[in-house]
């Protein structure tokens, strides 16, 4: 008896953490493979994505819309805009910099608030333009059951965004360390003005 309760109230947290698991990883093998287009496959990244996404951000989005849905119950024009301003407000700031210092755990960098400090307020600007459409829909025409679910999936586009953030300064970073190499393989060093500049023991042809 104890054991059927128990698995009737963990069978949704496990079920939807499946889900936004597989979404998230989905939408960093995304970005990845389409705008990012790395020569190698990080899957270090996409497996702390999938911890993230599914055993971090999946439990709470499953308590937050229940409690919503408590609060501010009803779909009417009235509603929906509390429910859109108190999601903002509440997690969408909070979901974003919990999305930031847990890749930094898992990532095991020194300070864990670096990147949430210097990404999450614009991540959360972007969260302001995107979500707020996006949930009115889901408000108006998802149950609350399904709710979660229906938010992994946009969260599917907004998760693209965000890993691509996240690890775009990276990029940038292997492009240069790349070009470098390049660079000094050809004889060559970058030049900050433009151009570039001979290596000592290098003639310049007359």
């Amino acid at each position: 008896m104890l054991i059927q309760r128990w698995l009737s109230y963990a069978r949704p947290f496990i079920k939807n953490s499946v889900q936004i698991a597989g979404i998230y990883a989905v939408g960093d093998f995304t970005q990845q493979k389409f705008i990012t287009k790395v020569d190698k496959h990080d899957y270090e990244s996409t497996k702390n994505v999938m911890i993230v996404g599914g055993l971090v951000l999946s439990p709470l989005y499953i308590l937050w819309y229940n409690f919503l849905d408590k609060k501010v119950p009803g779909t009417t024009g009235r509603s929906l805009i509390k429910k859109i301003a108190l999601d903002q407000i509440a997690a969408g700031m909070f979901g974003t910099c919990i999305f930031f210092i847990a890749m930094s755990i898992l990532e095991k960098k020194e300070n864990i608030l670096t990147e949430c400090i210097e990404k999450a307020p614009t991540a959360y600007v972007c969260n302001t333009v995107y979500w707020p459409f996006v949930m009115l829909a889901i408000f108006k025409k998802v149950p609350v059951t399904y709710q979660p679910v229906a938010v992994a999936c946009g969260d599917f586009v907004w998760s693209i965004f965000l890993c691509y953030y996240k690890m775009k300064d990276l990029h940038k970073e292997e492009a240069t360390s790349l070009g470098t190499q390049a660079s000094k393989s050809e004889g060559v060093t970058p030049n900050t003005t433009g151009g570039h500049s001979l290596n000592r023991g290098q003639v310049k042809d007359s």
